[in-house]
């Protein structure tokens, strides 16, 4: 019976005419592009942010106030985003990961600059790369299933990428002071509690915010940089005889960025914008 259903089936498939079938293609498709036609717009900043859906229910039960293995997972994501999407910058803090394109009106844009399509792989891809780090990481929460939306825009010229680091950056450390807090006082004893009134009641228990390493008070930065080394005998004895003949060879690297605290108006440029990057011996 389920040989015949199928031959039906596909019989009656078959009784589609060619000319019907297109026209319902094209009908179909003309709903589509309704929503999945929008474009970038080839020259202008681009930027990503993704975010952890529902992260305050994921991260129950780790470390207060900063679990490194997660923190592990966040920041080899970021990097791993980076080299996949060919970004100039990526940003990581808390829950979130911000990516940073300075494209040219020469720049090639993903999927033909369409919207809809880079935010839907760029949050697939996110979710996977995170699932895998978290396997190896925090095994036990292996049957949880982290995911990250993703919204991309642009932003009219460099100075605007600025503002938008400092806005992220400014949230990496409330949320950080935050933490820290929270692990120690209760919400009514911080409740109504300025900055300062919070540092003053941390010192009061020995624990100086300020002293904390960059990264956990700011977030951590990563860039791709093309460097000149010196292979070790190891290396070496890997590459095939008759390709051994260089020593020094050049390679891409992914690198933490030290990027001071940003201040609204001020002169971030340079940080953030490299037009060459020369090749580092």
């Amino acid at each position: 019976m389920l040989v015949i259903s199928i031959a039906q089936t596909l019989v009656g498939a078959q009784e589609i005419p060619m000319k019907k079938s297109e026209e319902l293609a094209k009908k179909c498709k003309k709903f589509e592009k309704r929503v999945n036609s929008k474009t970038f717009i080839p020259g202008l900043p681009l930027l990503a942010r993704l975010d952890g859906r529902a992260f305050h229910t994921f991260t129950k039960g780790l470390t207060r106030p900063f679990d490194e293995r997660l923190i592990t997972c966040m920041t080899e994501t970021a990097k791993r985003l980076l080299e996949e999407f060919k970004a100039d910058l990526v940003y990581t803090q808390s829950d979130e990961i911000t990516l940073f394109w300075n494209t040219s009106e020469e720049s090639k844009l993903f999927f033909g600059g369409k919207i809809f399509k880079l935010n839907y792989i760029l949050s697939s891809t996110c979710s996977v790369i995170f699932y895998k780090e978290l396997l190896k990481y925090i095994p036990e929460k292996n049957d949880k299933i982290p995911v990250f939306d993703c919204r991309t825009w642009q932003v009219p010229k460099l100075e605007d990428v600025i503002d938008v680091f400092v806005w992220r950056q400014l949230d990496a450390t409330r949320n950080s002071l935050n933490s820290v807090a929270q692990s120690i006082f209760s919400h009514k004893m911080l409740q109504n509690k300025n900055k300062k009134e919070v540092n003053d009641m941390l010192r009061e228990k020995g624990i100086i915010w300020d002293d904390l390493p960059m990264g956990l008070k700011r977030g951590y930065y990563y860039e791709k940089i093309t460097v000149k080394e010196e292979l070790d005998l190891t290396s070496r004895l890997d590459i095939p005889e008759k390709h051994r003949t260089k020593k020094m060879v050049i390679r891409n690297k992914i690198i933490e960025k030290n990027i001071p605290l940003l201040k609204e108006n001020a002169n971030n440029i340079e940080y953030f914008i490299t037009v060459n990057k020369d090749i580092i011996e």
